[in-house]
């Protein structure tokens, strides 16, 4: 059972620390707040939403656009790392009227120059 192992780690030391537990092979009951460690190193997820448990499962299942959306208010973008193959988020806040495309900082729609 860990409570927050990798609190106040480096990106690095996150990593090999959980490389360290998956390669234990022993079941591990894990808090982790950081949601991309959460998504790549567990096969099952519980979310939590005021001391309460709103929905559990796979990674896949449960850390979905809309799940994110209501418990903690942020859009969210998924893909695929390429070099790991393990899912990966990416964060941005949701305008007052929950619409979740991006926004530049002026306000406008940010636009690819070729």
């Amino acid at each position: 059972m860990l409570d927050e192992p990798t609190n106040h780690l480096d990106i690095r030391a996150q990593l090999e620390l959980l490389e360290l537990v998956r390669d234990l092979g022993v079941t591990t009951v894990a808090a982790l707040h950081e949601l991309n460690l959460a998504a790549a190193y567990c096969h099952r997820i519980y979310v939590l939403e005021a001391g309460r448990v709103v929905a559990d499962g796979t990674p896949e299942d449960v850390l979905t656009e809309a799940l994110l959306a209501e418990v903690f208010g942020v859009a969210v973008h998924r893909s695929i790392h390429p070099r790991t193959a393990r899912m990966s988020l990416a964060f941005a806040p949701l305008d007052p009227l929950g619409d979740s495309t991006p926004q530049s900082p002026n306000g406008s729609s940010p636009q690819l120059s070729t």
